[in-house]
């Protein structure tokens, strides 16, 4: 879990390297002024998949196979109403929140274009999430790491074309994260359809099991919030400072979010 987790996290640190490298200084500015806007985007997933997950484990330890299928059906019900509700929200709020930061206005447009690429994908983040959860809940934690490791060696490549290759700067990292993520829940969603017993076979209509589900999801979630809040709170602090200290903030600011997912992630 842990190492599946920070895998994830490189997504966005190699989005760095590789952008920062081909497009400067004000580049690695622009990503490290939405650094934790979108680690609360990418935690919040993360936190709901987990939590919801916990039904699926109490099912699949009481050997019930039909309610492991309820539970699972269940699960990924509530994290796209979860998902989808969250972008729709969030998206129209991100001016407002770079603005409550601060952020440089030499960058606020570059971060701006990023931060909506990533929150508009946050539904493939939360179908990783999701499959992945399933997975562990039924004893399975190494698929989700082998999906993170071959993800992250694609996003990698393909950060590589869209940025270095095709010059399709910022917008062409964002959307590398994202074909890699899809690529991680497709493996994750097909290794579950190996298990034909549990997969689901209708649509679940039991408003309690989705309260159940939400009272697990939600405390998950809220700690990763209290995360990312003081980030942001630090960030606006840095963000006064000009465009070359937050460069060299953002460039330890990636490393310490891939320590800050795995003790998240232990805490799991």
């Amino acid at each position: 879990l842990m190492l599946g987790n920070v895998f994830q996290q490189l997504y966005t640190l190699m989005d760095t390297v590789i952008v920062s490298q081909k497009m400067g200084v004000d580049a690695l500015a622009a990503l490290g002024s939405c650094e934790w806007i979108n680690w609360l985007g990418f935690s919040i997933m993360t936190g709901f998949a987990q939590g919801f997950s916990i039904l699926v484990s109490n099912a699949f330890g009481r050997n019930d196979a039909s309610q492991v299928q309820k539970t699972i059906s269940a699960l990924f019900m509530s994290c796209a109403v979860v998902a989808s509700g969250f972008v729709l929200v969030s998206i129209w709020f991100l001016p407002f929140l770079l603005r409550l930061l601060d952020t440089p206005h030499a960058v606020f447009e570059m971060a701006l274009l990023y931060a909506r690429m990533i929150f508009l994908g946050l539904p493939i983040t939360m179908f990783y999430n999701a499959t992945a959860s399933v997975l562990r809940a039924l004893g399975n934690s190494r698929t989700p790491l082998v999906s993170m490791v071959m993800a992250s060696i694609v996003n990698i490549v393909l950060d590589v074309l869209f940025v270095n290759v095709w010059e399709t700067g910022i917008v062409g990292a964002a959307v590398a994260t994202l074909i890699a993520q899809l690529l991680a829940g497709g493996y994750c969603l097909w290794r579950l359809f190996c298990l034909p017993q549990y997969v689901p076979k209708n649509l679940v209509r039991e408003p309690l099991m989705y309260v159940s589900m939400l009272k697990l999801g939600v405390p998950m979630a809220l700690q990763n919030v209290l995360i990312a809040v003081g980030g942001m709170v630090l960030t606006r602090v840095v963000n006064q400072y000009g465009t070359y200290f937050l460069a060299g903030f953002t460039a330890i600011n990636k490393l310490y979010g891939v320590l800050e997912i795995s003790a998240v992630s232990y805490g799991y």
